[in-house]
């Protein structure tokens, strides 16, 4: 029996190399591909599968993650188990994503392991599946509420001075927030850092400027 996937991504050479990837594969066929929330949801309704790739940055994102539309998938639906799919990878979204539901994590870099962890997920893994389940933190790192704070203001695309200005600290001090929020975070920008605020619930889509693409 094949075991069916379905895909939840807005990038449709994504979609192109999985089929390409799975054509040889005689257990794994790919049902259908998801762009958000009320597709995924649409198409889970009318052809339910065993495992759902889901990206991190979906249609619309910032203002929707993939984790988010994981969680509301799984609150409505049974049956199915999930592997995150990113061209993202910090410590902590790999934990964000074991806590979302998710049984596995892949960067989109990591192809030639994936029909694997599909195999394993669908059989049911005990344990958490992909090349970085040994990077889930074991010690909380949660981020500070001046940290928060900091994060909120980056995700409005404010300058370090303006959100010294907004804060009432030194520049200074905003800087040295902003490297110890990418340290908790495992990240290495703002862009990243963003993904692991939603993916984490530290920011929410009000947090978020309308027109915000970094």
């Amino acid at each position: 029996m094949k075991i069916k996937i379905g895909l939840i991504d807005d990038h449709e050479l994504v979609e192109l190399s999985l089929k390409q990837l799975f054509k040889p594969e005689e257990d794994i066929s790919l049902a259908w591909a998801a762009t958000d929330e009320e597709s995924a949801e649409h198409e889970l309704s009318q052809d339910p599968v065993d495992v759902i790739l889901v990206d991190l940055e979906l249609r619309g994102y910032p203002h929707e993650s993939g984790l988010q539309v994981l969680k509301q998938l799984r609150r409505k639906r049974k049956g199915f188990v999930s592997i995150v799919f990113s061209s993202h990878m910090s410590p902590f979204l790999v934990r964000e994503a074991s806590r979302a539901g998710a049984v596995g994590y892949y960067c989109k870099t990591e192809f030639s392991g994936l029909c694997q962890g599909i195999r394993q997920a669908a059989r049911g893994a005990k344990e958490f599946i992909g090349p970085h389940a040994g990077l889930i933190p074991e010690v909380e790192t949660g981020l500070s509420p001046r940290e928060i704070e900091v994060l909120r203001c980056l995700a409005k695309g404010m300058s370090n001075p303006e959100i010294g200005q907004i804060l009432g600290v030194q520049r200074g001090t905003v800087k040295t927030h902003i490297e110890r929020i990418y340290q908790k975070l495992g990240v290495a920008n703002r862009t990243s850092a963003l993904t692991a605020g939603l993916a984490g619930g530290y920011l929410f889509t009000s947090d978020l400027m309308e027109d915000a693409s970094n």
